[in-house]
């Protein structure tokens, strides 16, 4: 979180929203301790003409696997994650 935006568009599983730092934080948080990371990988990257960065890629964890969507975007000359999508793999 430490590299979250003043606020985040979060999508986890199927609750989506725009959380402050503090709340995104918390949300992942709870996710993470009950889905143990054992392996990530970024299968896409790719920038946007804005200068934007994404990021696509595959979680596998204790609950399951999930695809991922990052978007990052410089503030103030620092990437700041704008937008976190976990989603349930097809």
């Amino acid at each position: 979180s430490e590299h979250f935006g003043p606020r985040v568009d979060l999508t986890l599983l199927s609750k989506e929203d725009s959380y402050s730092k503090a709340q995104a934080e918390q949300i992942l948080k709870d996710f993470f301790q009950k889905n143990r990371v054992s392996d990530y990988k970024v299968i896409h990257h790719g920038s946007a003409k804005d200068g934007a960065e994404y990021f696509i890629g595959s979680l596998t964890t204790s609950g399951g696997s999930f695809r991922t969507y990052l978007l990052v975007r410089t503030e103030n000359s620092k990437k700041r994650i704008q937008q976190l999508r976990i989603e349930a793999s097809e």
